[in-house]
């Protein structure tokens, strides 16, 4: 990234970059706002101030990770997900914008059955995006989250400890194993098993990356 100061023109490089290597050119805006830590109209203005040099060693080196095949995500250690920011890396699936279907789906049922405490399970919550978030918007619900992963369990329990989802609790076991003998007003789960045969269709970004004990590739 020769003869780069400002902001703008190390985005044109990483987008030419990305182009030329046939890798998604947004993914440049991406990790510049993840790198100065702002989004919006505050990254727009950034765009003609200039860059440190720990700064422009930093981003080449994100852009080189991500034509590897390394999601922008993991990359930042962030995804964004109903509003909210969660931490995620290696250990957990990267939360989609499609699951957010299910949290309006569940906020939904909960209302029209008249759910004003409702104790929830979450099976297999990875990152704890569905665990935390309905927690945040049930704030009298009891939320217990399980995961097969010890792993993910530590970065589920760090993002409702980051977002101040003080009422899930989250126990290691094998989907329901850890919820045997008890009830629960509503269940959640978003379980991404694939078939093993449909492994080498799918983008690199999920073949590569993302945790296969995750995937139900075992």
């Amino acid at each position: 990234m020769k003869d780069v100061t400002y902001v703008y023109e190390a985005l044109n490089w990483a987008s030419s970059f990305l182009e030329s290597k046939e890798k998604e050119a947004h993914a440049a805006v991406w990790l510049m706002e993840d790198l100065l830590g702002v989004e919006g109209i505050e990254f727009q203005l950034k765009r003609r101030e200039e860059l440190r040099e720990d700064q422009k060693v930093s981003y080449q080196a994100a852009i080189e990770r991500f034509i590897a095949g390394e999601p922008v995500q993991y990359i930042s250690g962030q995804a964004s997900f109903y509003g909210r920011k969660f931490n995620v890396n290696e250990h957990v699936l990267i939360p989609r914008p499609e699951t957010e279907e299910l949290i309006e789906l569940a906020l939904k049922l909960m209302q029209e059955q008249g759910f004003r405490a409702p104790k929830i399970a979450d099976i297999a919550t990875g990152s704890g995006a569905i665990s935390v978030t309905l927690s945040l918007e049930c704030k009298a619900a009891k939320v217990v989250a399980t995961d097969i992963s010890k792993r993910a369990l530590e970065v589920a329990s760090g993002n409702a400890k980051k977002l101040g989802a003080t009422r899930v609790a989250f126990r290691e076991g094998d989907l329901t194993g850890p919820l045997v003998g008890e009830t629960y007003n509503v269940i959640v789960s978003n379980p991404p098993y694939i078939p093993i045969a449909e492994v080498e269709k799918l983008h690199e970004h999920v073949k590569n990356q993302e945790p296969h004990l995750a995937r139900g590739w075992r």
